[in-house]
């Protein structure tokens, strides 16, 4: 480990990985649930370095798939010179996010389907 403060190598007790991952994923969904996007990140950008040295290619992968994805929308100019302007920009977090609006289509689905 590396001392925050004075950026040298510090040795300590390792500790349970697994457990730490448990502690992360609560905390993960915690922040989902009440909302705080951008505390998701840090929180996911903390796992992700946590990864780095303490985990194996498919715990690297999950939390990779779970960072978020800058998006960028693109709108035509009103000059009619038929270019396109940046209008808007912002992250969508990861498969947690595509997952919830997928389940929320499917319970959606039914009521379509009914007309109700």
């Amino acid at each position: 480990m590396v001392d925050e403060e004075t950026g040298e190598e510090v040795e300590g007790e390792g500790g349970d990985p697994d457990l730490a991952r448990k502690v992360l994923q609560r905390g993960y969904d915690a922040l989902r649930k009440e909302g705080l996007k951008e505390e998701r990140v840090v929180l996911l950008e903390a796992w992700k370095e946590f990864e780095a040295f303490h985990g194996e290619d498919a715990d690297r992968e999950k939390v990779e798939g779970m960072m978020p994805r800058v998006v960028k929308k693109w709108r035509k100019t009103d000059d009619g010179a038929n270019a396109l302007e940046e209008c808007t920009s912002g992250r969508i977090l990861g498969r947690s996010s595509r997952l919830e609006r997928r389940l929320t289509f499917l319970t959606l689905l039914p009521r379509a389907q009914t007309g109700t």
